[in-house]
C-alpha cells in the first residue's frame, strides 16, 4: 500500500478454513506486517464464524449468508474488533456476478473509535471462461456511527480485479484499489492464493 509521502507497508494473512456442515464454515487467520523498513510482526488473531442462509440452486441465482468476526491485536498499538457482515452473490446468467457485503464493527480497549463502524463491498466480474473472471470492486469505509465525517474524511477506494482457477485445487484473486477521496490511501495491491483439500 502506498499513501503518498507516508511509509510504504505490506501485510501478509495465513488463513485455515473448515466447513462444520452444509450451513457452517469457520476460519482462522493470522496476520502479519510491516511499515517501512520495520520488521515484519504478527499483528492480530482472527477467528470468522460463516453461515448462509440463502442458496442460489433454491434462490435463482442468489446466494446470502452472515460472518462473524473476533480480532485480537497481538501488538499494543491497535483495539480489539468484533464484526459482523451481511455477504450477497447474485448470478445475472451465465456470465455476469454481482457481490455486495456490508460489515458493522464495534472496537474494544484504549484505542477503540466510538460509535459502529460502518463498511460495504461492491464488486463486479464478468466471466472470461472457466477458469478466469475479471472485474471491479468498490470498498467504502464511512468511519463510525459517532463520527461518519465529510466524503473525503472516509475511505472510499475503486480498481479491477482478477480472478483465476488455476487448478482444481488452486485459486489465484489479484486487485488493485485505488484511493477515491482523500483519507484514502493511493493504492494497495492484494493477491489471495488459495488450496483447497
Amino acid at each position: 500500500m502506498n499513501d503518498g509521502s507516508a511509509a510504504d507497508a505490506f501485510a501478509h494473512r495465513l488463513h485455515f478454513q473448515q466447513s462444520l456442515s452444509g450451513a457452517w464454515r469457520v476460519r482462522l487467520i493470522v496476520q502479519q506486517g510491516r511499515r517501512g523498513g520495520d520488521p515484519l510482526r504478527t499483528q492480530t488473531a482472527a477467528l470468522q464464524i460463516f453461515t448462509q442462509f440463502a442458496e442460489s440452486e433454491n434462490t435463482g441465482g442468489w446466494d446470502s449468508g452472515l460472518r462473524f468476526d473476533g480480532i485480537v491485536p497481538l501488538e499494543n498499538d491497535r483495539p480489539a474488533r468484533a464484526r459482523a457482515g451481511w455477504l450477497n452473490s447474485l448470478e445475472l446468467g451465465k456470465r455476469w456476478q454481482l457481490r455486495s457485503n456490508i460489515f458493522l464493527s464495534r472496537e474494544f480497549g484504549d484505542l477503540a473509535a466510538e460509535g459502529f463502524g460502518v463498511e460495504t463491498r461492491e464488486e463486479a466480474t464478468f466471466k472470461v471462461n472457466e477458469t478466469l473472471r475479471v472485474g471491479a470492486q468498490i470498498f467504502n469505509n464511512f468511519n463510525t456511527t459517532a463520527h461518519l465525517g465529510s466524503y473525503n474524511e472516509q475511505r472510499h477506494q475503486i480498481g479491477p480485479i482478477v480472478r483465476w482457477n488455476v487448478t482444481k485445487n488452486v485459486k489465484i484473486d489479484a486487485s488493485a484499489l485505488f484511493g477515491a477521496s482523500r483519507a484514502a490511501t493511493d493504492a494497495d495491491f492484494r493477491v489471495f492464493a488459495t488450496y483447497g483439500f
